[in-house]
Parts: C-alpha cells; structure tokens; sequence
C-alpha cells in the first residue's frame, strides 16, 4: 500500500481586497492549502483569465500546479465560477492555496486573509512488483486507477457509480496480468503493476506514484 495523506478544507473567516475595494463573498472563491492565508501584494503568484478563455479548464490548472495563485477571472465567468461554488476538492499534502476572484480589471494591490479548517484522509495506491533477473533497475510499469466518482444522484434507485469501464475492466485487466506473470518465469526487467486511488478527483494517486521512482527507469507504461 502507498500511502499518502489528502486534506480538504472548510474556509471559516475571509477578506478579500483588490485595489482597495472589498469584494463580497459571492465574488470569491477559495481552495486553501493551509489553516492561514496572509497574502498582501506577495505570497502568490497572479494569473488572469481572460473573457472567452475555459475558467474551468484554468481554475484547475492552478489547483493541480501546487503554488499559491490570485486567480483574477473577468466578471464575464460570473456563471462559471458559480458552478465552482459547492465545489470541495481533497488537495495533497504541501499542496499550494489558491483564491479565485472576479473582477473586472487589472490588480495593482490585493489583501487576502482566510483562516479555514483542514480535515485530513488517509489514501492509498495498491501496488505489487516482480522484480527482474538482468535488469531489475529498469521496469515496465501496468497501471490503472481502481476508484470512481462515489455516491450521486440515484437513476432508478441505484446512487453508486461503479465504474464498469471507468475503472474496474482496468484494474481487473491489471490483476490478470500479474497474476499471469506470476506463473512465468522471472523477467529481464521489473515489472510494476499499480492501481491508483483519487483519480476522478484530480489523478493524485497517480501523481504520487509518479514522485516514488526515477521517471528515466521505467521503460515502457502500459496504462
């Protein structure tokens, strides 16, 4: 089991200022990283977007990247960042803060002060290896990720998504193959055989796999 911790946060207090304007709530949204933010024209790095450009697409960009980022996204994104609003997304641990505002403008002086709660889960990628005979330093990786999106809104009283294809065919595809592999003998290089948690919320599973072994060794991925 790779274990790794991810948090999720509850804003509890909060000040937004740009330009010496204080903007309202319904202005703001946050995805803090840590208990305190004290940004005051330093602390983060500011990124627009632009009108005409994916708020969506951008917003978790930011989020995946781990920096602390100002997002300021035009007033024309008001109905895009709303569908953010019950948004709550587990984040990484040491994982970056990042505050979206919408505002109409450029931004020559900001103040940010948020004090949240962050609430931590333990997750897990599930991961076996065979090592190799001749060349156990180079690996050849099977992979995919083993959850799915949870509990919804029920369709004929059914509210599980269970993933058939998104992922169970793969994590299933990647246990025959290691159950297979087993049964040979024992390869030239290390095979890895690995199933990712926390997928559908962002692939921080498989970033953590990631950080654990030299990209330059594994051979070849088959996902």
């Amino acid at each position: 089991l790779q274990k790794f911790m991810m948090y999720r946060s509850e804003v509890k207090d909060q000040v937004v200022s740009i330009n010496g304007t204080t903007l309202d709530g319904q202005s703001c949204l946050f995805f803090p990283g840590a208990e305190e933010l004290k940004w005051d024209n330093k602390g983060s790095e500011l990124v627009y977007i632009k009108p005409g450009e994916n708020a969506g697409q951008s917003i978790f960009g930011q989020i995946q990247s781990g920096k602390n980022v100002l997002i300021v996204a035009d007033t024309s994104h008001q109905k895009a960042i709303a569908r953010f609003r019950n948004f709550r997304m587990q984040r990484m641990a040491g994982s970056g803060s990042v505050v979206v505002v919408l505002y109409p403008g450029i931004v020559d002086q900001y103040n940010v002060q948020v004090s949240a709660k962050l609430t931590g889960t333990e997750f897990a990628n599930v991961v076996g290896i065979i090592r190799g005979k001749t060349k156990p330093d180079e690996r050849v990786v099977f992979s995919a990720h083993y959850d799915h999106l949870g509990i919804g809104k029920p369709t004929n009283q059914d509210s599980i998504y269970n993933g058939a294809n998104d992922d169970a065919s793969g994590t299933t595809a990647v246990i025959a193959l290691a159950g297979y592999f087993k049964k040979m003998k024992q390869p030239e290089r290390t095979l890895v055989f690995a199933t990712f948690t926390a997928e559908e919320s962002g692939g921080y599973g498989a970033q953590y796999f990631s950080q654990q072994m030299d990209p330059a060794s594994v051979m070849a991925m088959f996902n």
